[in-house]
């Protein structure tokens, strides 16, 4: 009802966390050390969550970032997107009808990817001015992603699940600045 149920269960939001909390604590090794240890990481994270839609692509995603990193080449998104797509409907094509896990979340990184920059320019103008202080800015982009990805699932959920949050970007913004923390309590507790 609160419009969360994406942010508590398993998610690319979540691999994200993992890869980048064991590149850091890697880092020392060099960056290809850390980018593999991170891979690891995230594999091993992705099979011992049961591999979910959700989980696996962002594995996949992530795992494709770490590769670019590697490789000192930066990765476009929306091509990284659609070859994660790709591969999934290769493994399971049943999934583009039947999953909503699988549709929600190519959804919500569709809104991501191009509709988040879009508020963004409406909603920032004066972003990087001097006078702003830079937590208004980190809440600004949160409100930002958050309604550029409930625009992007709003008519799915409307249509297929027959219900929308009003609380939505209430629940996101007390919920999601805690989450990091969340996870790496959780990740060292495992």
């Amino acid at each position: 009802r609160a419009g969360v149920v994406h942010i508590v269960v398993l998610s690319g939001y979540n691999i994200t966390i993992i890869a980048e909390f064991l590149f850091l604590i890697f880092g020392f090794w060099g960056s290809r050390r850390a980018a593999l240890v991170s891979a690891l990481g995230v594999v091993l994270f992705t099979l011992m969550s049961g591999g979910s839609a959700t989980v696996v692509r962002g594995a996949i995603m992530v795992l494709l970032l770490l590769l670019g990193k590697l490789m000192h080449r930066a990765g476009s998104s929306s091509m990284i997107l659609l070859f994660t797509a790709v591969l999934m409907l290769l493994w399971n094509p049943k999934d583009l009808v039947f999953d909503p896990s699988f549709q929600l979340s190519f959804l919500a990184l569709f809104g991501l990817i191009y509709g988040a920059p879009i508020i963004a320019k409406m909603t920032l103008p004066a972003h990087g001015q001097e006078g702003n202080s830079r937590p208004k800015s980190f809440w600004l982009e949160l409100i930002c992603v958050t309604l550029a990805t409930q625009v992007f699932v709003f008519p799915y959920l409307l249509y297929n699940m027959g219900n929308f949050s009003l609380v939505f970007l209430l629940s996101k913004l007390l919920i999601l600045p805690i989450l990091p923390i969340v996870m790496l309590v959780g990740f060292l507790a495992s």
